[in-house]
């Protein structure tokens, strides 16, 4: 799910992360890879809620493994990407 040129243990990646001075910015970072913008919304059939914490390519390896929800730990029935225009 992770891109070679954005790990998590990627030198960039990492520096930047301590280096953001609005700590709002961290809230929108997917949870998983710690790269990507979450733009990907972790929808569950059984509790009619979804969550939005990673990135639509993170949320997409989560579904096709049947990993749960990274949040409340739900299955994951859906996976919508938000496209901001």
């Amino acid at each position: 799910a992770v891109s070679p040129a954005c790990s998590p243990t990627s030198g960039a990646a990492v520096s930047s992360r301590f280096e953001a001075q609005d700590a709002d910015a961290l809230v929108n970072e997917c949870a998983i890879c710690m790269c990507h913008q979450a733009d990907a919304t972790i929808v569950h059939a059984t509790s009619a809620i979804g969550h939005v914490c990673c990135c639509f390519a993170c949320a997409a390896k989560l579904k096709e493994r049947a990993d749960s929800c990274p949040i409340c730990r739900e299955p994951i029935d859906l996976v919508i990407r938000h496209i901001v225009s």
